[in-house]
């Protein structure tokens, strides 16, 4: 499956501004800004961009969740977004290896295993096999 859009990071500006520019791109921005092979200006998609504004690089989900708070929303201990106001009711969600260790729990013998065998033996001897 191939993706329709490429992967990307927000710069982030001090006045707000929000430039998002794709991920590949973004690494060699980063790693200019972190080593200071830039000088005091950045061209960036066009832009260009006093990097004493810059305020960080973010990925989408923390975007994301900014935009989130915002608008009022919260999340929960169990990392549910929930609308201003809203109580939660969420349940921690149990450990997936525990349901399957549960359903694969061997089960529990009621005679030992040579009692087992003599049975088998006493079937075998009266059945003549």
């Amino acid at each position: 499956m191939t993706n329709l859009t490429n992967k990307q990071k927000c710069i982030k500006m001090r006045d707000g501004i929000e430039i998002w520019v794709d991920e590949d791109k973004i690494e060699r921005i980063e790693t200019d800004l972190y080593s200071g092979n830039v000088g005091k200006f950045l061209k960036v998609q066009g832009n260009l961009v006093n990097i004493v504004d810059i305020t960080g690089i973010y990925k989408p989900e923390t975007m994301e969740e900014v935009v989130r708070r915002k608008n009022g929303e919260w999340k929960c201990p169990y990392g549910v977004w929930h609308k201003r106001g809203q109580e939660c009711n969420c349940k921690p969600i149990e450990d997936e290896s525990k349901k399957i260790k549960e359903l694969y729990k061997p089960a529990e013998r009621k005679n030992s295993h040579e009692h087992n065998m003599q049975t088998l033996k006493k079937y075998i001897e009266t059945a003549n096999l």
